[in-house]
């Protein structure tokens, strides 16, 4: 039986030869995706139901967003109003019974912070949309026969700007 310092050496060596392996077989493997690229037999999976998906998700992850900064905006000015509104000389809510908690939430505007990040969500909706429609309309030329060749779609993607070639959004 071996000790476990030899089979850390053999492991080790092993992955060395591994590297050495994959390093020596890169320039082989590039020039076959060169070649299958250029053919006209490539596959194109559709991911866009998951594309559609995932734009459904951050639009409505926006709506959400969007209405509860509406709704906490107009909580925090009624509650302001409602310090401020004197009644028969007396404010509805004396400022001294204000507590900690409602006198940081004056001055830090929670709904600023809500407001931002619907905006996020409303970008990442957008460029979800976008992500979607691409895929759809490369599929569409696919199959009218106006793009035979995996080059002609990775042209079509660097001229829209958009050199990301994974799986999701091709």
């Amino acid at each position: 039986m071996q000790n476990a310092t030899d089979q850390e050496q053999q492991a080790k060596r092993i992955v060395a030869l591994i590297k050495k392996g994959v390093k020596a077989a890169a320039p082989f493997f590039r020039w076959m995706a060169d070649n299958a690229v250029r053919e006209p037999k490539f596959n194109v999976r559709n991911v866009g139901g998951k594309l559609f998906a995932r734009y459904i998700y951050f639009q409505d992850s926006f709506r959400t967003a969007s209405a509860e900064a509406e709704k906490n905006k107009r909580d925090h000015e009624a509650w302001q109003t409602q310090l401020e509104l004197p009644v028969w000389g007396y404010s509805v809510k004396e400022r001294s019974s204000v507590t900690t908690s409602e006198m940081v939430a004056i001055f830090t505007f929670p709904w600023v912070h809500m407001e931002q990040r619907s905006g996020w969500l409303a970008l990442a909706a957008i460029d979800a949309f976008f992500a979607w429609t691409e895929h759809i309309f490369i599929h569409l030329a696919i199959l009218q026969g106006r793009i035979t060749t995996g080059e002609e779609v990775a042209s079509l993607r660097i001229r829209s700007g958009r050199k990301n070639l994974s799986p999701l959004s091709i």
